[in-house]
């Protein structure tokens, strides 16, 4: 069986090879079943796209700060794949340290903490 990390990759994969951008990837939306499969849950803000992503998307709102890319804590409304990558990072990192990369408070602390 593949590890967590490469079934969230594939998980990942299989979204954007289908067209949808997650946009909203966070540890409570990886769910692990007892036979150790990996499930990707909380596609409420999932957006589907017509490659290649180049139409403005709304930002989401409400999100887990900790786990934005930069361009979504920025408000931009052209941003693409790459979101749910940085996310995917952020609860690798996690994982491995075994507390947040970027515990903001705010879309400024989260930023500053980014940059630091």
């Amino acid at each position: 069986m593949q590890s967590y990390t490469a079934q969230m990759l594939h998980g990942l994969q299989h979204c954007h090879a289908q067209s949808v951008v997650h946009r909203n990837l966070q540890p409570k939306h990886l769910l692990v079943t007892k036979s150790g499969f990996v499930k990707i849950t909380g596609f409420a803000h999932a957006r589907s796209f017509v490659p290649p992503l180049e139409a403005a998307l709304t930002p989401p709102h409400r999100l887990a700060l900790w786990y934005l890319a930069p361009e979504l804590l920025l408000g931009c409304s052209r941003y693409g794949l790459p979101v749910d990558l940085w996310a995917a990072g952020t609860i690798l990192a996690e994982m491995a340290a075994r507390q947040p990369l970027f515990p903001g408070d705010s879309e400024i602390d989260t930023l500053l903490r980014i940059f630091r």
